[in-house]
């Protein structure tokens, strides 16, 4: 095996994962592809090497990456060995099945076996990346609590969610972001309305925070749902002065995103 020794010395913290961190690949008991932010906000590409049944522990590679590379990674426009074999040094991580990390080392990369170097068609698997929001809406009262439904009342109160979902998410095209939002087969036995939009973010130099968009929407939906109906019957009549309202909030919202 492979012993890892320090080759190099580096800046403490660099390669650790302290905040931020996501599984994009999780085999049900370990991760083996994910990212984070290390204490300096750099972001952290962690990928498996394998797993040492006898000794009870996992290795894996850090490497410091920029948005842009993981966006072109998540995009299938480069490859983990891209990434790995670019880079002047890998960190090798071992740690246990707790996450307890028991060794650690920086190895350039002239240095590094070849059989921990990725495969040439190592490319982000699809499933890896959702970059979508999910929502459901149910019916409640009167034949919703027997599981039914009228069809024209189930296709009219879908084309108003959408709506709404639309109409929320109209802004985002100003930041380079396009939606489309797909209606999702409910679980069987319900009268949920599943929703999901999907974000493609054109390329840019900062990526945009899914859950800032998340939350806007969110606040979107709860005034039109808690707050709306117990407006004034006139409190919508002035329409400039909401365009108005409206072009001023989404102009924050776009500067928060960026």
């Amino acid at each position: 095996m492979f012993n890892i020794q320090n080759k190099q010395l580096y800046l403490s913290g660099l390669y650790d994962i302290v905040d931020n961190f996501c599984s994009l690949i999780n085999d049900g008991d370990n991760d083996l592809l994910y990212v984070g932010t290390n204490r300096f906000g750099s972001k952290i590409l962690g990928s498996i090497l394998f797993e040492d049944d006898e000794n009870l522990f996992l290795r894996y590679i850090h490497t410091v990456i920029t948005d842009e590379i993981f966006f072109d990674f998540l995009n299938k426009k480069i490859t983990l060995r891209d990434i790995i074999i670019n880079s002047n040094s890998v960190f090798i991580v071992d740690k246990k099945y707790n996450n307890e990390i028991i060794d650690r080392a920086l190895i350039p990369i002239e240095n590094l076996p070849t059989d921990y170097i990725p495969l040439e068609n190592s490319f982000c698997p699809s499933f890896a990346k959702h970059n979508t929001l999910d929502y459901t809406f149910s019916l409640k009262g009167e034949l919703a609590d027997l599981h039914k439904a009228e069809p024209l009342i189930m296709s009219s109160t879908n084309n108003k969610v959408y709506s709404l979902l639309n109409s929320a998410t109209t802004f985002l095209e100003e930041i380079n972001i396009t939606t489309k939002i797909y209606s999702e087969v409910a679980e069987a036995g319900s009268f949920n309305l599943n929703f999901e939009i999907e974000l493609n973010e054109t390329t840019d130099l900062f990526t945009k925070s899914s859950d800032d968009i998340k939350k806007f929407i969110y606040n979107f939906l709860k005034y039109i749902f808690d707050k709306l109906p117990r407006e004034p019957v006139n409190a919508l009549k002035n329409t400039k002065k909401l365009n108005r309202r409206i072009k001023i909030f989404v102009q924050r919202i776009k500067e928060h995103l960026h």
